[in-house]
């Protein structure tokens, strides 16, 4: 009998696991995609977050260099001492 109940418990046993690999197959399923896609998916457009902002960026600070020059030649064409933003476009790699 103790060999009945044991090889039945293993049946048991092998019958669970494999409902919950069958559940959990079915649940990566339901949506389409394997976790590893859904987080390649989720760091792409983390990413793209990141490149949007650094463009917004790198886009500010060039209207800002702009301006800067537009000033720098104003003043000296006035006569002004344009050292102090000369140094500052040389700072910021303009």
């Amino acid at each position: 009998m103790r060999i009945g109940n044991v090889s039945g418990h293993a049946g048991v046993g092998a019958s669970m696991l494999q409902h919950r690999q069958e559940h959990h197959t079915s649940a990566k399923n339901k949506s389409g995609m394997s976790m590893a896609s859904m987080q390649a998916m989720i760091s792409a457009d983390i990413s793209m977050d990141q490149a949007k902002t650094q463009d917004a960026v790198r886009t500010e600070m060039k209207g800002k260099a702009n301006v800067l020059r537009s000033e720098i030649e104003q003043d000296g064409n006035l006569g002004g001492d344009t050292q102090k933003k000369r140094r500052s476009t040389c700072s910021h790699g303009g």
